[in-house]
């Protein structure tokens, strides 16, 4: 059977993002990493552990396939199309740390690869987190094939960029609005590039902006969570290097940047291999720390007094700590992000069922996925649907962006 090129690019991509090791700080070791158990520490798991933990697999595969009473998944993406049958919301009053507790899910392995997952998709810790968030993590995604990008979503924001501007578009990049208010029956977008008037807006703002900004924009009450991103810049790190590389530290003790560190990615690890040797060669190593835990005002006022250069020694620790041969380092870039990322808190449900909470009459519509949780999917289906909003209301049944509602 013929291959084409495109076939052949995407297999690549395909097979490269695979890649994912965890480093075991405390048996000072690799552990195997494969497709059915992610980071989770099985190989240092005793006996009691594993049955508990298989028995949290078997838990969460039952879940996967449930169906409400109204008909819909209990567990779906976008999160919109999830059941609303009261069995199952009724976990969003929980805490994952609360639910663990009450279905007798003690091991501390299992627990620290759940609070992982969570901290890594959302910024939020057990203690914090949604129980039936936590539940749709685990249950939401088929066993699809995931796909990536060398360069990220870069290359997806460049082809609609290339798209607009091929449909007469006119693009301004990199400009500051300050105000979005009525104007007549249309609504005013005051910019520092000027004023632009139009007759309906989509605002793609997260919400806690788009408060600032939007007049009549509903008021953004939730718990953010600040996120440290740095790239420690190596001239040598080894072809063996995986994509994707998470530190388990086991039970000992973590310092406080430690305990928010989520692990790194390999900017080498999607260039195309010359030879099926190891060697070294250059790459950025990208850690992502999230500060979940206690209170976000605190973490976001020590991490404003930390000197850039205390957090970078930090985080290159964090990034050597896999590496027990050495790293060589030519440069860190640090960033600081105080409100990363809106924590999924119980309670969610109740504002994603809800009507959505437009402004100024329905002139602005928002379309940003912090109206339900930071996922791909979750951007996807509210900024379509934000575009088809304003499409049924100009009366255009022919809308490019049309996608159907859930159920």
């Amino acid at each position: 059977m013929a291959v084409t090129i495109f076939e052949r690019f995407w297999w690549e991509i395909v097979t490269v993002v695979l890649g994912r090791r965890l480093y075991d700080l405390e048996a000072g070791r690799w552990r195997r990493v494969d497709a059915d158990h992610g980071v989770a520490p099985v190989e240092a798991m005793g006996a009691e552990e594993r049955r508990e933990y298989d028995r949290f697999r078997r838990d969460m595969a039952r879940r996967a396939g449930l169906v409400g009473r109204d008909g819909r998944r209990a567990f779906a993406l976008p999160v919109a199309a999830c059941s609303r049958d009261a069995a199952f919301v009724a976990d969003d009053a929980l805490s994952a740390e609360a639910w663990l507790d009450r279905e007798g899910y003690v091991g501390a392995k299992l627990r620290w690869f759940v609070d992982y997952c969570v901290r890594d998709d959302y910024g939020t810790g057990l203690r914090d987190c949604s129980a039936w968030v936590m539940l749709h993590y685990f249950c939401a995604r088929d066993e699809d094939e995931l796909y990536a990008f060398p360069d990220g979503l870069g290359a997806v924001v460049a082809a609609l960029e290339a798209r607009l501007r091929a449909a007469g578009c006119a693009i301004r990049r990199g400009v500051r609005v300050a105000t979005i208010a009525a104007d007549g029956d249309g609504v005013r977008v005051a910019s520092e590039a000027g004023a632009y008037v139009a007759e309906r807006v989509v605002c793609a703002l997260p919400r806690r902006v788009a408060a600032a900004v939007v007049d009549g924009a509903p008021a953004d009450d939730r718990r953010y969570a600040p996120w440290v991103v740095a790239t420690v810049r190596t001239p040598a790190v080894d072809d063996r290097c995986a994509w994707d590389t998470v530190v388990y530290r086991g039970a000992g003790a973590s310092g406080w940047f430690s305990a928010a560190a989520l692990g790194f990615v390999n900017s080498a690890h999607f260039r195309r291999r010359r030879s099926c040797l190891p060697r070294p060669r250059p790459a950025a190593l990208t850690l992502y720390a999230a500060f979940a835990d206690g209170d976000e005002d605190a973490a976001r006022a020590r991490l404003a007094g930390a000197p850039r250069d205390e957090l970078a020694r930090l985080a290159t620790a964090e990034v050597a700590a896999a590496h027990p041969k050495g790293l060589a380092v030519d440069g860190v870039d640090v960033r600081v992000l105080p409100y990363a990322m809106a924590k999924p808190t119980p309670g969610l449900l109740g504002g994603v069922f809800a009507p959505r909470g437009d402004a100024l009459g329905g002139r602005v519509v928002f379309g940003h996925s912090d109206a339900s949780l930071p996922l791909f999917e979750e951007a996807h289906y509210w900024g379509t649907t934000a575009a088809d909003a304003v499409c049924r209301a100009r009366g255009d049944a022919g809308a490019v962006f049309r996608l159907e509602a859930p159920p």
